[in-house]
């Protein structure tokens, strides 16, 4: 019994390596997202809604291909910056205004590990990927005068799990020049802790404008 238990991950890590091992990274991808987050009512009081919000997001993502050939196949890992004001609520941490007494400065990092498909046409590639996201958020200071803190969003984002995300993403990229494409695309952030905290299913879902552009990269 012992030894199966000891088998099975031997062999998940060796059939990862062995995938991570037969990439080629080929490009990298300077990004800029405008992003839309939903920002649903929690509870039926009147404090259970803030107001969505709209955010930029600078990033950069990695293109591989498999085998080391121009297949098909691909995968695009990639990370955004985030910042903003949060608060707490019913154990949910949630976007908030500077007027919230409860409110706190939070730099996030959001990273993507995106398995996708290409359509390569004559004129453009288009890319169709998902895969697991994780948000990391991280409490910088409270409002000055304030009531929140810093411990209790450690609590209710990392205890339950709120950097936990299902997310998707299409993109279509055209040449500008022998090393340059511009890529323009759509992606979208579905987060799983609704599922069992007190915020509805619709919370947290972003939805993002995405445009990009693709350098190559030498020595690959």
């Amino acid at each position: 019994m012992h030894v199966k238990k000891i088998i099975f991950p031997l062999l998940l890590i060796i059939l990862v390596s062995q995938s991570v091992s037969t990439l080629e990274w080929k490009y990298i991808d300077i990004d800029l997202a405008l992003s839309w987050k939903n920002n649903a009512q929690i509870g039926n009081e009147a404090s259970g809604k803030q107001p969505s919000i709209l955010t930029f997001n600078p990033g950069v993502s990695f293109f591989a291909d498999f085998d080391a050939e121009n297949g098909e196949w691909y995968f695009r890992p990639g990370a955004w910056l985030s910042w903003g004001n949060e608060e707490v609520y019913k154990g949910v941490a949630r976007p908030t205004g500077e007027e919230i007494a409860g409110h706190m400065k939070v730099l996030g990092l959001i990273a993507d590990a995106h398995f996708g498909y290409l359509f390569p046409l004559p004129k453009l590639d288009i890319g169709v990927q998902g895969g697991p996201s994780f948000s990391l958020k991280f409490p910088l200071w409270t409002a000055q005068m304030g009531t929140g803190e810093p411990a209790e969003f450690w609590r209710a984002y990392y205890g339950r799990a709120q950097f936990l995300s299902v997310s998707f993403a299409s993109w279509a990229a055209i040449e500008l020049n022998e090393s340059t494409d511009f890529m323009a695309g759509l992606r979208l952030h579905l987060p799983m802790s609704n599922l069992w905290t007190a915020a509805p299913i619709g919370h947290a879902i972003m939805v993002s404008i995405v445009g990009s552009f693709r350098f190559p990269l030498t020595g690959g």
